[in-house]
Protein backbone atom coordinates (compact mmCIF):
# COMPACT_ATOMS: atom_id res chain seq x y z
CA UNK A 1 0.00 0.00 0.00
CA UNK A 2 1.47 3.35 -1.06
CA UNK A 3 1.83 5.72 1.91
CA UNK A 4 0.86 9.38 1.71
CA UNK A 5 3.91 11.52 1.09
CA UNK A 6 3.60 14.88 2.86
CA UNK A 7 6.74 16.26 1.24
CA UNK A 8 5.42 15.45 -2.24
CA UNK A 9 2.17 17.20 -1.34
CA UNK A 10 4.21 20.28 -0.35
CA UNK A 11 6.04 20.13 -3.68
CA UNK A 12 2.69 19.85 -5.49
CA UNK A 13 1.55 22.98 -3.66
CA UNK A 14 4.64 24.87 -4.83
CA UNK A 15 4.45 23.41 -8.34
CA UNK A 16 0.82 24.36 -8.91
CA UNK A 17 1.66 27.95 -7.89
CA UNK A 18 4.50 27.79 -10.41
CA UNK A 19 2.07 26.72 -13.13
CA UNK A 20 -0.28 29.57 -12.22
CA UNK A 21 2.65 31.98 -12.32
CA UNK A 22 3.69 30.77 -15.77
CA UNK A 23 0.16 31.30 -17.10
CA UNK A 24 -0.71 34.60 -15.41
CA UNK A 25 2.49 36.60 -14.98
CA UNK A 26 3.35 39.55 -17.17
CA UNK A 27 5.92 38.81 -19.88
CA UNK A 28 9.10 40.65 -18.88
CA UNK A 29 12.71 39.79 -18.07
CA UNK A 30 12.16 39.44 -14.29
CA UNK A 31 9.09 37.29 -14.84
CA UNK A 32 10.85 35.04 -17.36
CA UNK A 33 13.62 34.35 -14.83
CA UNK A 34 11.04 33.24 -12.24
CA UNK A 35 9.31 31.13 -14.88
CA UNK A 36 12.64 29.46 -15.60
CA UNK A 37 12.92 28.47 -11.92
CA UNK A 38 9.40 26.98 -12.04
CA UNK A 39 10.02 24.81 -15.13
CA UNK A 40 10.16 21.74 -12.88
CA UNK A 41 6.42 22.07 -12.13
CA UNK A 42 4.77 20.23 -15.05
CA UNK A 43 7.34 17.37 -15.21
CA UNK A 44 7.03 16.83 -11.45
CA UNK A 45 3.25 16.30 -11.73
CA UNK A 46 3.77 13.64 -14.39
CA UNK A 47 6.45 12.01 -12.21
CA UNK A 48 4.14 11.97 -9.19
CA UNK A 49 1.39 10.29 -11.25
CA UNK A 50 3.86 7.69 -12.53
CA UNK A 51 5.26 7.14 -9.05
CA UNK A 52 1.85 6.36 -7.56
CA UNK A 53 0.94 4.18 -10.57
CA UNK A 54 3.56 1.61 -9.54
CA UNK A 55 2.51 -1.58 -7.75
CA UNK A 56 4.29 -4.89 -7.42
CA UNK A 57 1.18 -6.80 -8.51
CA UNK A 58 0.48 -6.35 -12.23
CA UNK A 59 -3.24 -6.94 -11.79
CA UNK A 60 -3.34 -4.10 -9.27
CA UNK A 61 -1.46 -1.88 -11.72
CA UNK A 62 -4.09 -2.54 -14.40
CA UNK A 63 -7.07 -1.98 -12.09
CA UNK A 64 -5.65 1.22 -10.59
CA UNK A 65 -4.56 2.59 -13.98
CA UNK A 66 -7.98 1.86 -15.47
CA UNK A 67 -9.71 3.61 -12.56
CA UNK A 68 -7.43 6.65 -12.70
CA UNK A 69 -7.68 6.84 -16.48
CA UNK A 70 -11.47 7.00 -16.25
CA UNK A 71 -11.31 9.57 -13.43
CA UNK A 72 -8.90 11.86 -15.30
CA UNK A 73 -10.92 11.52 -18.53
CA UNK A 74 -14.10 12.62 -16.74
CA UNK A 75 -12.17 15.43 -15.08
CA UNK A 76 -10.92 16.54 -18.49
CA UNK A 77 -14.45 16.58 -19.93
CA UNK A 78 -15.63 18.78 -17.07
CA UNK A 79 -12.56 21.05 -17.30
CA UNK A 80 -12.98 21.36 -21.08
CA UNK A 81 -16.68 22.15 -20.73
CA UNK A 82 -16.29 24.80 -18.02
CA UNK A 83 -13.25 26.49 -19.62
CA UNK A 84 -14.77 26.56 -23.12
CA UNK A 85 -18.08 27.79 -21.71
CA UNK A 86 -16.21 30.68 -20.14
CA UNK A 87 -14.04 31.38 -23.20
CA UNK A 88 -16.75 31.11 -25.85
CA UNK A 89 -19.91 32.28 -24.06
CA UNK A 90 -19.64 33.79 -20.57
CA UNK A 91 -16.42 35.80 -21.04
CA UNK A 92 -17.55 37.46 -24.30
CA UNK A 93 -21.01 38.04 -22.80
CA UNK A 94 -19.54 39.92 -19.82
CA UNK A 95 -17.28 42.00 -22.06
CA UNK A 96 -19.99 42.63 -24.68
CA UNK A 97 -17.98 40.78 -27.33
CA UNK A 98 -19.26 38.62 -30.16
CA UNK A 99 -20.42 35.09 -29.28
CA UNK A 100 -19.83 32.80 -32.22
CA UNK A 101 -20.72 29.23 -31.26
CA UNK A 102 -20.94 28.08 -34.88
CA UNK A 103 -17.34 29.14 -35.47
CA UNK A 104 -16.28 27.34 -32.28
CA UNK A 105 -18.05 24.13 -33.33
CA UNK A 106 -16.53 24.40 -36.79
CA UNK A 107 -13.02 24.62 -35.33
CA UNK A 108 -13.63 21.88 -32.77
CA UNK A 109 -15.00 19.12 -35.00
CA UNK A 110 -12.28 18.94 -37.64
CA UNK A 111 -9.71 16.37 -38.72
CA UNK A 112 -6.98 18.74 -37.55
CA UNK A 113 -8.50 18.95 -34.04
CA UNK A 114 -8.73 15.15 -33.87
CA UNK A 115 -5.11 14.82 -35.02
CA UNK A 116 -3.91 17.33 -32.43
CA UNK A 117 -5.85 15.52 -29.71
CA UNK A 118 -4.59 12.01 -30.51
CA UNK A 119 -1.04 12.77 -31.62
CA UNK A 120 -0.17 15.90 -29.65
CA UNK A 121 -2.52 15.83 -26.59
CA UNK A 122 -3.88 19.25 -27.62
CA UNK A 123 -7.48 20.24 -26.95
CA UNK A 124 -8.72 23.25 -25.00
CA UNK A 125 -6.61 26.07 -23.65
CA UNK A 126 -4.13 24.64 -21.13
CA UNK A 127 -5.78 21.23 -20.70
CA UNK A 128 -3.17 19.25 -22.64
CA UNK A 129 -1.82 17.95 -19.30
CA UNK A 130 -5.04 16.02 -18.58
CA UNK A 131 -5.17 14.59 -22.11
CA UNK A 132 -1.53 13.50 -21.86
CA UNK A 133 -2.14 11.97 -18.42
CA UNK A 134 -5.02 9.86 -19.76
CA UNK A 135 -2.72 8.70 -22.57
CA UNK A 136 0.02 7.89 -20.02
CA UNK A 137 -2.32 5.54 -18.16
CA UNK A 138 -3.45 3.91 -21.41
CA UNK A 139 0.18 3.31 -22.43
CA UNK A 140 0.94 2.00 -18.94
CA UNK A 141 -1.86 -0.58 -19.22
CA UNK A 142 -0.34 -1.83 -22.49
CA UNK A 143 3.17 -1.97 -20.99
CA UNK A 144 1.83 -3.76 -17.94
CA UNK A 145 -0.14 -6.30 -20.00
CA UNK A 146 2.95 -7.39 -21.94
CA UNK A 147 5.30 -6.80 -18.98
CA UNK A 148 7.73 -4.75 -21.09
CA UNK A 149 8.68 -2.17 -18.46
CA UNK A 150 12.45 -2.33 -19.00
CA UNK A 151 12.09 -1.59 -22.70
CA UNK A 152 9.86 1.42 -22.09
CA UNK A 153 12.03 2.81 -19.30
CA UNK A 154 14.79 3.00 -21.92
CA UNK A 155 12.43 4.50 -24.51
CA UNK A 156 11.28 7.12 -21.97
CA UNK A 157 14.91 8.11 -21.31
CA UNK A 158 15.62 8.42 -25.03
CA UNK A 159 12.52 10.58 -25.51
CA UNK A 160 13.62 13.02 -22.78
CA UNK A 161 17.07 13.36 -24.38
CA UNK A 162 15.49 13.83 -27.83
CA UNK A 163 13.15 16.47 -26.39
CA UNK A 164 16.06 18.53 -25.08
CA UNK A 165 18.33 18.10 -28.11
CA UNK A 166 15.80 18.30 -30.94
CA UNK A 167 13.63 21.06 -29.52
CA UNK A 168 16.69 23.04 -28.46
CA UNK A 169 18.20 22.72 -31.96
CA UNK A 170 14.91 23.61 -33.72
CA UNK A 171 14.25 26.57 -31.45
CA UNK A 172 17.81 27.92 -31.45
CA UNK A 173 17.94 28.03 -35.26
CA UNK A 174 14.22 29.01 -35.60
CA UNK A 175 13.62 26.15 -38.02
CA UNK A 176 9.86 26.10 -37.43
CA UNK A 177 7.45 28.60 -35.77
CA UNK A 178 7.37 28.58 -31.95
CA UNK A 179 3.69 27.54 -31.87
CA UNK A 180 4.43 24.40 -33.93
CA UNK A 181 7.54 23.62 -31.91
CA UNK A 182 5.49 23.68 -28.70
CA UNK A 183 2.84 21.31 -30.11
CA UNK A 184 5.47 18.88 -31.36
CA UNK A 185 7.19 18.55 -28.01
CA UNK A 186 4.73 19.54 -25.26
CA UNK A 187 2.66 16.37 -25.41
CA UNK A 188 2.44 12.85 -24.06
CA UNK A 189 5.30 11.51 -26.21
CA UNK A 190 8.09 13.96 -25.46
CA UNK A 191 7.03 15.26 -22.05
CA UNK A 192 4.18 13.41 -20.31
CA UNK A 193 5.13 9.76 -20.83
CA UNK A 194 8.92 10.14 -20.26
CA UNK A 195 8.49 11.85 -16.88
CA UNK A 196 5.58 9.55 -15.96
CA UNK A 197 7.85 6.55 -16.50
CA UNK A 198 10.71 8.25 -14.66
CA UNK A 199 8.49 8.53 -11.58
CA UNK A 200 7.41 4.91 -12.04
CA UNK A 201 11.04 3.75 -12.27
CA UNK A 202 12.03 5.71 -9.16
CA UNK A 203 9.28 3.93 -7.23
CA UNK A 204 10.42 0.56 -8.61
CA UNK A 205 14.02 1.27 -7.57
CA UNK A 206 13.13 3.22 -4.43
CA UNK A 207 15.00 0.89 -2.05
CA UNK A 208 18.17 1.37 -4.10
CA UNK A 209 17.76 5.16 -4.30
CA UNK A 210 16.31 6.16 -0.94
CA UNK A 211 18.73 7.57 1.64
CA UNK A 212 21.74 7.06 -0.64
CA UNK A 213 22.28 10.80 -1.21
CA UNK A 214 22.31 13.15 1.83
CA UNK A 215 19.59 15.80 1.89
CA UNK A 216 22.19 18.59 1.91
CA UNK A 217 23.74 17.23 -1.29
CA UNK A 218 20.30 16.97 -2.93
CA UNK A 219 19.56 20.61 -2.08
CA UNK A 220 22.90 21.63 -3.61
CA UNK A 221 22.12 19.54 -6.73
CA UNK A 222 18.70 21.22 -6.91
CA UNK A 223 20.22 24.72 -6.90
CA UNK A 224 22.85 23.65 -9.43
CA UNK A 225 20.03 22.40 -11.67
CA UNK A 226 18.23 25.75 -11.40
CA UNK A 227 21.45 27.65 -12.16
CA UNK A 228 22.08 25.46 -15.21
CA UNK A 229 18.50 26.22 -16.33
CA UNK A 230 19.27 29.96 -16.10
CA UNK A 231 22.42 29.52 -18.18
CA UNK A 232 20.60 27.39 -20.77
CA UNK A 233 17.86 30.00 -20.98
CA UNK A 234 20.46 32.54 -22.10
CA UNK A 235 20.92 30.48 -25.28
CA UNK A 236 17.41 29.06 -25.76
CA UNK A 237 14.27 29.05 -23.57
CA UNK A 238 13.02 25.47 -23.18
CA UNK A 239 10.32 23.89 -21.00
CA UNK A 240 12.52 20.82 -20.50
CA UNK A 241 16.29 21.24 -20.35
CA UNK A 242 19.28 19.55 -18.70
CA UNK A 243 18.88 21.89 -15.74
CA UNK A 244 15.19 21.01 -15.38
CA UNK A 245 16.06 17.30 -15.56
CA UNK A 246 18.59 17.67 -12.74
CA UNK A 247 16.16 19.78 -10.70
CA UNK A 248 13.20 17.38 -10.90
CA UNK A 249 15.40 14.40 -10.02
CA UNK A 250 16.82 16.17 -6.94
CA UNK A 251 13.37 17.34 -5.82
CA UNK A 252 11.81 13.90 -6.24
CA UNK A 253 14.56 11.99 -4.44
CA UNK A 254 14.45 14.55 -1.60
CA UNK A 255 10.68 14.02 -1.34
CA UNK A 256 10.83 10.23 -1.10
CA UNK A 257 13.57 10.49 1.52
CA UNK A 258 11.54 12.95 3.59
CA UNK A 259 8.00 11.70 3.09
CA UNK A 260 6.86 12.68 6.60
CA UNK A 261 8.00 16.30 6.32
CA UNK A 262 5.21 18.77 5.58
CA UNK A 263 7.67 21.71 5.65
CA UNK A 264 4.82 24.24 5.39
CA UNK A 265 1.58 22.39 6.35
CA UNK A 266 -0.71 24.87 4.55
CA UNK A 267 1.16 24.46 1.25
CA UNK A 268 1.13 20.67 1.71
CA UNK A 269 -2.64 20.80 2.28
CA UNK A 270 -3.08 22.89 -0.87
CA UNK A 271 -0.95 20.45 -2.84
CA UNK A 272 -2.99 17.48 -1.64
CA UNK A 273 -6.47 19.01 -1.88
CA UNK A 274 -6.41 21.93 -4.32
CA UNK A 275 -3.75 21.37 -7.00
CA UNK A 276 -6.13 19.95 -9.61
CA UNK A 277 -8.76 22.62 -8.95
CA UNK A 278 -6.10 25.32 -9.25
CA UNK A 279 -5.03 23.84 -12.59
CA UNK A 280 -8.58 23.63 -13.96
CA UNK A 281 -9.92 27.02 -12.84
CA UNK A 282 -6.80 29.23 -12.98
CA UNK A 283 -7.52 30.83 -16.37
CA UNK A 284 -11.16 31.53 -15.52
CA UNK A 285 -10.25 33.18 -12.21
CA UNK A 286 -7.44 35.13 -13.85
CA UNK A 287 -9.82 36.34 -16.59
CA UNK A 288 -12.30 37.53 -13.96
CA UNK A 289 -9.51 39.43 -12.19
CA UNK A 290 -8.51 41.06 -15.50
CA UNK A 291 -12.12 42.11 -16.13
CA UNK A 292 -12.27 43.66 -12.64
CA UNK A 293 -8.98 45.49 -13.32
CA UNK A 294 -10.42 46.84 -16.55
CA UNK A 295 -13.61 48.01 -14.86
CA UNK A 296 -11.57 49.71 -12.13
CA UNK A 297 -9.05 51.06 -14.67
CA UNK A 298 -6.12 49.35 -12.96
CA UNK A 299 -3.07 48.58 -15.09
CA UNK A 300 -2.57 44.83 -14.67
CA UNK A 301 1.18 44.98 -15.37
CA UNK A 302 1.70 47.02 -12.20
CA UNK A 303 0.48 44.02 -10.19
CA UNK A 304 2.98 41.57 -11.62
CA UNK A 305 3.46 39.40 -8.52
CA UNK A 306 -0.02 39.92 -7.11
CA UNK A 307 -1.92 38.31 -10.01
CA UNK A 308 -0.65 34.71 -9.57
CA UNK A 309 -0.98 35.00 -5.78
CA UNK A 310 -4.57 36.21 -6.14
CA UNK A 311 -5.51 33.33 -8.47
CA UNK A 312 -3.82 30.80 -6.16
CA UNK A 313 -5.44 32.23 -3.02
CA UNK A 314 -8.96 32.59 -4.47
CA UNK A 315 -9.14 28.99 -5.71
CA UNK A 316 -7.62 27.71 -2.46
CA UNK A 317 -10.25 29.62 -0.50
CA UNK A 318 -12.93 28.10 -2.71
CA UNK A 319 -11.59 24.59 -2.01
CA UNK A 320 -11.52 25.29 1.73
CA UNK A 321 -15.10 26.60 1.74
CA UNK A 322 -16.25 23.59 -0.28
CA UNK A 323 -14.55 21.20 2.17
CA UNK A 324 -16.12 22.92 5.18
CA UNK A 325 -19.57 22.84 3.57
CA UNK A 326 -19.26 19.12 2.80
CA UNK A 327 -18.29 18.43 6.42
CA UNK A 328 -21.24 20.53 7.63
CA UNK A 329 -23.67 18.71 5.29
CA UNK A 330 -22.34 15.36 6.48
CA UNK A 331 -22.85 16.33 10.13
CA UNK A 332 -26.40 17.54 9.44
CA UNK A 333 -27.26 14.22 7.75
CA UNK A 334 -25.90 12.28 10.72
Amino acid sequence: MTQKNNCLNFIKGIACFGIVYMHTSYDCMASSVVVCAFRFAVPIFFMISGYFAFYENRKTVFNKAKKRCKHIALLFLWAFFINELWRVVIGPLIQNSEININKWLGELFTINSLKNLVLFSQLGWILWFLVALVECYLILMIINHFNIYKCFYIIATILIVLHILLRGYIQYFSIIPEETNIIWFRNVWFMGFPFFMMGNLIHRREKNIKNKIPNTVLVIILFVGVLISFVERYFVALEVSWGVLITVFAIFVFAIQNSKRKIIPLIAWIGENCSMQIYIYQIIVYSVIMIIYKKMRIECTTLLIINPILVYAIITMGCLIKQKLLILIKRIRL
